[in-house]
C-alpha cells in the first residue's frame, strides 16, 4: 500500500473537522432549543414553590368612603375682596393636610398671609397637622380682584399622588378622592 499524500491527509483531516463541526452544531442547536424550556420550567417551579409559602392576605371590608375637598361658595360674583371656605368631608380621621390651589394670577391676588403664594404661577399652598374627621371648614383663602374677568379656582389634585393636595390619615395614606373648585366673576 502506498503512503497517503499530504494532499490526501489534508482532505481527510478537513473532512473529519467538518464532520466534527456538523456534529457539534447539531448538538448545540438541540441544547439551545431545550434551554429556554428547561430554564422557564425551572423558574416556574421555583415561583410556584415560593407562592405556596406566602400566607393569604387578610382582607378587611370597610364602608369608609374617601375624603373630598370643595370650595364654598362654588360660584359667586365679586367686585371687592372675597373669602372662600375650603371644606373637607371625610369618614376617617385626617392627621395631615396639604393644600395647593391654582388661581388666575392676572385676575386675582391672594391677600391671606397664612398661605405660601407663588404669584408667577398662580399657586397658593398651605399645610398643617390636625386630628379631625367629618365635614368641616379646614381653611379659608382671601382674594382681591385685580381685573374684571371670570376666574376659575381649582385644587391641584391627581388621585393617589402625594405631590399635590393631600388629606392623610395616621398611616400616611392619602384619603383624598375628589376635589372641586369654583367659578368666580
Amino acid at each position: 500500500m502506498s503512503k497517503p499524500s499530504l494532499k490526501q491527509l489534508i482532505w481527510l483531516f478537513s473532512f473529519i473537522i467538518v464532520l466534527e463541526f456538523l456534529w457539534l452544531d447539531i448538538r448545540i442547536e438541540k441544547l439551545v432549543r431545550q434551554l429556554p424550556q428547561n430554564v422557564l420550567a425551572k423558574q416556574q417551579e421555583k415561583i410556584n414553590q415560593a407562592l405556596k409559602n406566602v400566607p393569604e392576605p387578610k382582607v378587611e371590608e370597610s364602608l369608609v368612603s374617601g375624603a373630598s375637598l370643595r370650595l364654598e361658595p362654588k360660584e359667586a360674583s365679586f367686585s371687592a375682596e372675597f373669602t372662600l371656605k375650603i371644606m373637607v368631608k371625610s369618614d376617617e380621621e385626617i392627621t395631615q393636610v396639604d393644600l395647593r390651589i391654582f388661581y388666575p394670577q392676572e385676575i386675582l391676588q391672594v391677600i391671606d398671609s397664612s398661605w405660601i403664594v407663588d404669584e408667577k404661577t398662580g399657586t397658593a399652598s398651605w399645610s398643617a397637622s390636625l386630628n379631625q374627621q367629618g365635614e368641616f371648614t379646614i381653611k379659608t383663602i382671601s382674594f382681591r380682584p385685580i381685573a374684571k374677568a371670570e376666574a376659575k379656582i381649582n385644587f391641584d389634585f391627581t388621585k393617589e399622588s402625594l405631590l399635590d393636595c393631600n388629606l392623610l390619615n395616621k398611616e400616611g395614606k392619602d384619603l383624598l378622592e375628589e376635589a372641586s373648585g369654583g367659578d368666580y366673576f
